[in-house]
């Protein structure tokens, strides 16, 4: 099984912050970034080849059985190894139009992925197809795993929104449930981060983890679009798996 570890960029990729802290609205900004990030760094699969005898020839599909311990939730990508082939020089292609314009994550993310020199067109040219697909599988495990590690490090859509649409072109090769990311993105969209000195909050905990409130500042309390209060990260966690209020079970992010 291929998982992710963890990949960072250099500080000068860090998110600047004023004054030691984030205002409310880079809080919220700063929370999708992280949404964004962790999903794609949090995945395990596996991969299975399965012959399939079509009219011209045989060949096989690869079958990638990917969980994602973010949403918890797991499903099967199919494709071929021509598709993994064209998706390394689509992103290359990708990376480097924007790389030539200057744009240092780009430069460093096309170098990254130029170094995984797999899948190639001219690999394992001659030779036993069972062979062949035998020394391919881990190797493609592998090489998904690598570009969506490279891919989610830390602060790259910070400086680059064109990292986003590469992230987008990965996600949609693996059939990533971009659906749910999309609600948890409209749902933490939704949240209004507050300062309890500033709003009179009644309950004594939060719903969710039921500790204190404790020592708060304003971009630690959030207010949900159906009134109630929650620690920023613990409504966060909720949004990863559901998305109706623990309180009222109004459905956040439609």
């Amino acid at each position: 099984m291929a998982t992710h570890a963890s990949y960072a960029m250099s500080e000068e990729y860090e998110p600047q912050r004023q004054g030691g802290k984030y205002s409310a609205a880079n809080a919220k900004k700063r929370l999708v970034r992280k949404i964004q990030q962790d999903s794609m760094k949090q995945l395990a699969m596996t991969t299975q080849a399965v012959l399939v005898r079509s009219p011209t020839e045989p060949y096989y599909s690869y079958h990638m059985t990917i969980t994602s311990e973010y949403y918890k939730q797991k499903w099967i990508a199919c494709h071929r190894y021509s598709d993994f082939y064209r998706l390394r020089h689509t992103i290359l292609e990708m990376l480097s139009v924007h790389a030539r314009m200057g744009c240092p994550v780009c430069q460093t993310v096309h170098t990254q992925v130029k170094k995984f020199d797999f899948p190639s067109r001219d690999i394992f040219r001659r030779g036993a197809l069972d062979k062949q697909v035998a020394i391919r599988q881990p190797m493609l495990e592998d090489f998904v795993v690598a570009l969506c590690q490279y891919l989610s490090a830390e602060g790259l859509t910070v400086h680059c929104r064109n990292i986003v649409k590469v992230q987008n072109k990965m996600k949609d090769f693996i059939q990533f449930p971009l659906a749910h990311e999309e609600q948890h993105i409209r749902a933490i969209r939704s949240l209004t981060y507050v300062d309890p000195r500033d709003v009179h909050v009644e309950t004594e905990s939060c719903p969710i983890c039921l500790n204190d409130w404790g020592e708060l500042d304003g971009n630690q309390l959030v207010h949900a679009e159906c009134g109630h209060f929650f620690h920023e990260y613990c409504i966060n966690e909720w949004y990863t798996t559901r998305f109706d209020c623990p309180m009222c079970r109004h459905i956040a992010g439609l």
